[in-house]
């Protein structure tokens, strides 16, 4: 059985927190803090940045880091770049 809890904290009308926390079957445990920002130019441009981490009782402990934009474009379009480093 796996368990996850989390909790989010609006900030303002454009940034908001998450945290997540994990626990898995044999003591693995995960967690991950985001960042969203919404509303730039004209309501047009969101932000997201994640971090978190993995860790298993046998293996090795784990990092990553996430970043993504997302822009609204003119007839229903939107332009999505996301880069991840783990």
């Amino acid at each position: 059985m796996n368990v996850q809890v989390g909790s989010s904290f609006r900030i303002n009308d454009s940034n908001s927190i998450e945290a997540l926390q994990g626990i898995g079957r044999n003591g693995s445990l995960n967690g991950q803090f985001d960042w969203q920002s919404a509303g730039h130019l004209s309501k047009r441009l969101n932000f997201t940045a994640s971090v978190g981490y993995s860790s298993a009782k046998n293996s090795s402990f784990t990092t990553f880091e996430r970043i993504s934009a997302s822009l609204r474009l003119p007839r229903q379009t939107s332009l999505q770049l996301s880069y991840t480093h783990s």
